[in-house]
């Protein structure tokens, strides 16, 4: 990967729609944070997202393992800090909105990436979903207070992927007080991902009440 700042994109018209990001353009040096990752390999990405995604779930380890990738790879540790930052933007405005594979995927593309690379992200983003997920709600915990929380059941009825129509999802809201401000908090996952979400929730509350 070069240090060196991708080209500008077409994408970066006014026009364009974005999920992660409500009634706003995203910052021009997110199209170059996304772009450079076209310079990487399948492999060179695939542990590239891996370490990006630590971040997120704020594992210990993710910062020597930021700094062993960049000696491997040859790659600029400075130029490489600043394309994490700019994923792990994007990923966490993602994840506040419960973004759903497809949707990551599409606004990838749209900030440059290419169609296989942005697959395999999205991907990766599924994945780790509900963990990710139980790691912000925590982080949010530990400055705000939680005033009431809510949950309801649906059924998918029409998506582009036949095979989803018919599976239930979880629709859950949160209600913080922020600085004296109540604000809601929404997220929106599948079956298996709420169990997990739920399990990584329980675990938290354990080392919580063990610190």
């Amino acid at each position: 990967m070069s240090s060196t700042p991708a080209a500008a994109s077409s994408t970066q018209s006014g026009s364009t729609s974005f999920k992660f990001l409500t009634n706003e353009q995203p910052q021009p040096q997110l199209y170059t944070d996304v772009q450079n990752l076209n310079a990487f390999g399948n492999e060179q990405l695939t542990e590239f997202t891996k370490i990006t995604l630590s971040f997120l779930a704020q594992q210990e380890d993710s910062r020597s393992r930021m700094e062993a990738f960049a000696a491997a790879q040859g790659v600029n540790l400075r130029a490489l800090e600043n394309t994490v930052q700019g994923i792990l933007y994007f990923f966490s405005e993602a994840l506040k909105r419960s973004l759903k594979q497809d949707d990551v995927k599409s606004d990838l593309e749209k900030l440059g990436l290419e169609s296989a690379r942005a697959e395999l992200l999205a991907q990766s983003y599924q994945r780790e979903f509900a963990t990710l997920s139980s790691t912000l709600v925590s982080s949010t915990f530990k400055v705000n207070q939680l005033v009431d929380m809510e949950w309801k059941f649906g059924v998918t009825a029409g998506t582009s992927e036949l095979s989803e129509v018919g599976t239930c999802f979880l629709q859950v809201k949160l209600v913080l007080n922020r600085n004296g401000k109540k604000e809601n908090v929404l997220f929106e996952m599948s079956l298996p991902q709420f169990y997990s979400f739920l399990a990584n929730m329980q675990k938290a509350a354990l080392a919580i009440d063990q610190a």
